[in-house]
């Protein structure tokens, strides 16, 4: 599982002026509320989809060396900052670079190691830390569209219980923007 080591400021991302716009209010009636449902609209997505919206250091703790390439669970992929793991006496130790390989230009990206050193039987002895997330110039217009119908449909429909037909067509607006940034990862 990857943790994030950071937070994402997501009105940086997306300011709340094209929520305004979106919901079709005046700007500033709303900014807390807006806010709270941007936050969680972004963050289900990322959640769903595994992208990340904006650059950020992360890292994922493995009990032993992947056989073959590890595909990250989230992407886009930037650079693997480190690599380091638990030897066979109980040391931390660092692997370097040249004992793997990264290649960000897949989506998601993976780590290809060439090197595996012994590993101390227990959980979490790998551990890589890595930057992932759009740049913030590169946050693809169809991730911001769907944040911005989902904002506007989650402000909308403030109760727990709506007509089916109307959450269906939202759903499926959302999935066609977003599936070709959908993050699928087989173990």
């Amino acid at each position: 599982m990857v943790k994030r080591l950071g937070n994402i400021t997501y009105t940086d991302l997306i300011p709340l002026s094209k929520v305004y716009d979106q919901i079709k209010q005046d700007a500033g009636s709303e900014d807390a509320l807006l806010t709270s449902l941007l936050d969680a609209a972004c963050r289900y997505l990322e959640d769903e989809y595994g992208f990340i919206m904006a650059e950020i250091a992360c890292r994922v703790m493995l009990d032993t060396w992947p056989s073959g390439k590890y595909r990250f669970e989230v992407a886009p992929l930037g650079s693997v900052t480190s690599v380091t793991y638990v030897d066979g006496d109980g040391a931390n130790q660092t692997l370097t670079s040249s004992d793997y390989s990264v290649n960000s230009d897949e989506y998601p990206g993976a780590i290809h190691f060439t090197n595996c050193p012994d590993l101390k039987n227990q959980l979490g002895a790998v551990t890589i830390n890595f930057d992932a997330g759009f740049a913030s110039t590169e946050l693809p217009v169809p991730i911001v569209q769907a944040v911005l119908m989902m904002v506007a449909t989650m402000y909308e429909l403030r109760q727990n219980e709506v007509t089916a037909r109307t959450i269906s067509k939202v759903e499926t607006s959302t999935h066609m923007l977003l599936s070709p940034y959908k993050v699928s990862v087989f173990r």
